[in-house]
């Protein structure tokens, strides 16, 4: 059965591949027309990549060592790495109250772990049910849950039970639990 049939389209590229080696060999034009190809404005890495039939990981090595070759060419003579001048205006970032509050490293790891270990498992139904919660959770979060950085305890401490039968008390609706010896 032919390939083409009369009449058809012609074929764009026909490439045959010989022995059992399955990589192709690209001569360092090809290499890079195709680079220069994927970083025109707007162009889609995975596109040209699909385009010329390699992988996009492929692509994005070849243009990882463009780059590079690009900085140690403007080093060997003597220039400094490219930068390109930057003037922000009217961004409407947050403000400098907003700020502050995202720059507090304690206050961003509670608000964390109260999402991860909460609000992502809960379904909240109104102010005064996500108040419960919250204070559910507090008080999970102070007397039950242990800190690494307080090797293992609670902010709360507990005495350390060492005899009784093991019992499990739900919190915070079954999402958590806290085990003690009755």
């Amino acid at each position: 059965m032919p390939i083409l049939e009369h009449g058809a389209d012609t074929l764009q590229r026909v490439e045959i591949i010989t022995g059992t080696g399955r990589r192709r060999r690209w001569s360092t034009d090809a290499k890079a027309a195709i680079v220069a190809e994927s970083f025109t404005p707007g162009a889609s890495v995975s596109a040209v990549a699909r385009r010329h039939d390699i992988s996009p990981s492929l692509l994005f090595l070849w243009r990882r060592q463009a780059t590079r070759a690009q900085v140690a060419e403007r080093r060997d003579r003597g220039m400094p790495p490219g930068f390109v001048p930057v003037a922000i205006t009217g961004c409407g970032g947050p403000s400098e109250e907003q700020a502050a509050i995202g720059q507090n490293g304690f206050a961003e790891r509670l608000i964390g772990s109260i999402r991860r270990e909460c609000s992502d498992h809960v379904i909240v139904l109104g102010e005064e049910h996500l108040r419960r919660i919250l204070k559910s959770y507090a008080d999970y979060y102070n007397g039950v849950r242990t800190h690494r950085s307080l090797n293992k305890d609670a902010p709360v401490s507990r005495p350390v039970q060492r005899s009784g039968v093991i019992s499990s008390h739900a919190l915070l609706g079954g999402l958590h639990h806290r085990y003690a010896r009755v």
